[in-house]
């Protein structure tokens, strides 16, 4: 059993891990709905009332537009891939922190989560660790959209611009490319 001050402490953790999780959710679906305009050449104009504000929708989107791009390479079709699918996962993440129920603050924050697929509520133990390993996963997907764009961009013969620049040159000051280029994930 803990003390009132240890679980105080230990909420206000949690908290914590919960707010930089959701920041670092909102930078990457901002970057990601951003570079999809950028590689459709879609004004920024248009952006907020063309470009979906649904995560996984916006993953298929950029799959399926990036993917045409790509498809002459494999390893970028594969890297693709790959980069969607941890998108999906961190979404995933995302859903259980904000539609579920957290408790158990003092055992390192646990949520029940009842699925739309199964009606069936389930606890996800330690989410204060899994939303700071996901924040940080977080930051390597944001470093990995941008790199991806640029390919995109390239192949496409697109000049970068002026929102996938300043993503990159932040990217950049935080060391986000070198981070992501250590992974051996991708």
């Amino acid at each position: 059993m803990i003390d009132d001050e240890e679980y105080r402490r230990r909420t206000e953790e949690a908290e914590r891990a919960i707010g930089k999780f959701i920041l670092q959710f909102a930078g990457v679906e901002l970057a990601l709905q951003y570079v999809l305009c950028e590689v459709t050449e879609l004004s920024l104009h248009w952006a907020k009332p063309v470009v979906t504000h649904d995560f996984a929708l916006l993953c298929t989107a950029i799959e399926t537009v990036f993917g045409e791009i790509l498809e002459d390479d494999p390893d970028d079709r594969a890297r693709l891939k790959k980069f969607i699918k941890r998108a999906r996962a961190f979404n995933d993440v995302r859903v259980k922190t904000v539609h579920g129920f957290w408790y158990g603050f003092g055992f390192g924050g646990i949520v029940a989560h009842t699925s739309r697929q199964t009606l069936r509520p389930k606890d996800m133990e330690g989410m204060v660790k899994i939303l700071a390993d996901q924040t940080q996963a977080g930051r390597e997907l944001f470093a990995e959209a941008l790199e991806l764009t640029e390919k995109c961009q390239k192949r496409l013969g697109i000049e970068w611009g002026a929102v996938s620049q300043a993503f990159s040159d932040r990217a950049e000051r935080l060391g986000l490319f070198k981070s992501v280029r250590q992974n051996k994930n991708f």
